[in-house]
């Protein structure tokens, strides 16, 4: 049973490892997608506060849109 017990537990690790590699890889991937968007250099996205600096420019950007500042075409 403890035998057991440890594999289960190996498997376990292992599978949470596969899933943050995933997770990681599909940040990455997106970061490259909007970093391509919106003309930032590769990997800027993903330096420290850059994105939290992307998120709130489009927050102001919705504001002003709604406020009827920007034109959507």
């Amino acid at each position: 049973m403890r035998r057991l017990r440890k594999l289960w537990l190996r498997i376990r690790i292992r599978c949470l490892e596969l899933e943050l590699a995933w997770r990681e890889g599909r940040k990455q991937a997106l970061a490259a997608e909007i970093e391509e968007q919106f003309g930032y250099e590769p990997g800027w996205l993903l330096l420290p506060g850059n994105a939290e600096k992307h998120l709130s420019w489009l927050e102001q950007r919705q504001r002003w849109h709604k406020a009827g500042h920007i034109n959507p075409h």
